[in-house]
């Protein structure tokens, strides 16, 4: 969809290529590539894939995972479907910096449930350890 190839180039980030084959890592700026291209999700999409994670989780052992930077309406989903009962993993939530995400958990401060505990903002700075881009 993002129509990626190995001769790909971006400006400030990275296609990684082994092999002459394209290894589906895409590093600092070339995340843009597909980001432009993914359709956002419907809360019916959402539901599946969260409930296809806890069952990975589960089946490993996992009972709590941490998320780093969620949005309102994602971290609201995770709680409805806590309380439904379809949702039984733990989360840590960090929520994602943006004005509509701080003014509203600001104003709500911590919230936390039996499986959901939402405390703190998840911070992005310039580049990534990982590909020595900060």
């Amino acid at each position: 969809m993002a129509k990626i190839s190995s001769a790909s180039k971006v400006n400030g980030g990275d296609v990684e290529v082994m092999d002459g084959q394209l290894t589906g890592i895409l590093v600092d700026n070339a995340m843009g590539l597909v980001r432009r291209v993914i359709p956002q999700a419907s809360e019916t999409d959402k539901r599946k894939m969260l409930l296809a994670a806890q069952k990975e989780c589960f089946k490993l052992g996992l009972t709590t995972v941490s998320d780093a930077g969620l949005n309102q309406d994602d971290i609201d989903l995770i709680d409805k479907m806590n309380k439904e009962g379809s949702l039984k993993i733990r989360n840590y939530v960090m929520v994602s910096l943006g004005i509509r995400n701080l003014d509203y958990f600001i104003k709500k401060g911590v919230y936390k449930t039996d499986r959901l505990n939402v405390r703190s903002f998840k911070l992005y700075a310039d580049g990534a350890l990982g590909s020595r881009g900060a």
